[in-house]
C-alpha cells in the first residue's frame, strides 16, 4: 500500500522530534533551523509536552521553571493553551522575557541610555527621565518616563549580558531549559557550557 505524502511527512517529523527529546535528555544545546511552515511548533509542542510528562518532579523539586520563548504572542497564546494550570513552563515572547529580566535594573538602564543617544527619543529633555519602561509603539518620554521601542528591549538585555555580574544573577537559579520558537531549544546552562543564545 502506497503511503501519503502526510504520512511520509509525518515519520520525518516524527523521527525528528525524538532526536530533539534524545537531545535534551543528554543536556546538549542545539538549534532547529527548518522554514515556514515546516512544523517547528508542532516540534516545540511535542518537546514542551515531554519536558512536562518527564521533568515536573525534577524542576518542581528544584523549584525551577522552563522558559519557552517565541517571537509572537500568537504563539505564546497556542502553547499556552496546551499547558496545565499550574505548569512549570512559562511562555514568553523574546521581547517580553528580556524585558522581564532587566526591568528592575532601572538606574542602570537610565545610565545605559543617558550614554548613548540612540537610545533617547529625538524630543525633549532626557536629563528629566526617572523610570524606563517598555512599549511596543515608537520610543518616546512622558512625565519623567522613558518609553521603549521592543528593539531597544533586546538591544539593553544584550549589553546587560555583557556584564558578568548581571550573568551570574540572570543564570544564578541552575539556568533553565529554553525551547525557542523559530529557531533555537538549549538545554540547561550547567548541563552543556553554554546555552545557546543567537538565531
Amino acid at each position: 500500500m502506497k503511503q501519503t505524502n502526510y504520512k511520509i511527512a509525518k515519520a520525518e517529523a516524527d523521527k525528528v522530534d525524538e532526536i530533539i527529546i534524545d537531545t535534551i535528555k543528554e543536556g546538549v544545546s542545539f538549534r532547529v533551523e527548518a522554514g515556514a511552515g515546516s512544523g517547528k511548533t508542532y516540534s516545540l509542542n511535542r518537546v514542551i509536552e515531554w519536558i512536562q510528562a518527564n521533568k515536573w518532579s525534577e524542576y518542581h523539586k528544584k523549584k525551577q521553571n522552563v522558559v519557552c520563548i517565541t517571537y509572537t504572542n500568537a504563539a505564546v497564546d497556542v502553547i499556552a493553551e496546551r499547558l496545565a494550570k499550574d505548569s512549570f513552563i512559562l511562555p514568553s515572547t523574546i521581547h517580553s522575557f528580556a524585558w522581564s529580566a532587566i526591568k528592575q535594573y532601572q538606574s542602570t538602564l537610565i545610565e545605559i541610555i543617558s550614554a548613548n543617544e540612540s537610545l533617547q527619543p529625538k524630543e525633549g529633555d532626557f536629563s528629566k527621565i526617572v523610570e524606563v519602561q517598555y512599549t511596543l509603539g515608537h520610543r518616546y518620554q512622558e512625565n519623567g518616563v522613558l518609553y521603549l521601542y521592543h528593539d531597544d528591549v533586546i538591544f539593553l538585555f544584550n549589553i546587560l549580558l555583557d556584564n558578568a555580574k548581571f550573568r551570574r544573577i540572570f543564570v544564578h537559579s541552575d539556568g533553565a531549559h529554553i525551547p525557542a520558537d523559530n529557531c533555537i531549544f538549549a538545554a540547561r546552562q550547567s548541563d552543556c557550557g553554554a546555552a545557546t543564545s543567537s538565531a
